[in-house]
């Protein structure tokens, strides 16, 4: 159940109402059966992502959909970018470190034939 009044909270009538969301929920449901155990909440938010259905027109997006797609995209493209330059930096090895790791894997791959 989502319960809010759309005159103060978000609501996401989009998510609540599309067919894949509404699909699994309803899949649950089987007639004159109790379902057992409780079925666990949904979330529709991610079936609202921006409202652009797969195969739709370019020209017929809606420039909300775009910004809210946007609004997701973007934040998440910058955050791993700047994982990535964080794990560059603070990640140092070069070829000697490189050479040690190897003579190390070789050496344990080594003991165990050894103490056969």
């Amino acid at each position: 159940i989502w319960m809010g009044d759309s005159d103060f909270v978000s609501v996401p009538m989009k998510g609540l109402l599309d067919p894949t969301y509404f699909g699994l929920r309803g899949a649950a449901i089987v007639l004159g059966a109790r379902i057992n155990p409780n079925p666990l909440p949904g979330d529709p938010r991610p079936y609202e992502f921006a409202g652009i259905k797969t195969g739709t027109d370019p020209s017929q997006v809606p420039p909300d959909a775009i910004w809210r797609l946007g609004a997701y995209y973007v934040p998440t493209v910058l955050t791993l970018w700047m994982a990535m330059l964080a794990m560059l930096t603070f990640y140092k090895r070069d070829r000697s470190d490189h050479e040690a790791a190897l003579q190390a894997l070789a050496a344990r791959q080594a003991a165990p034939a050894a103490a056969d």
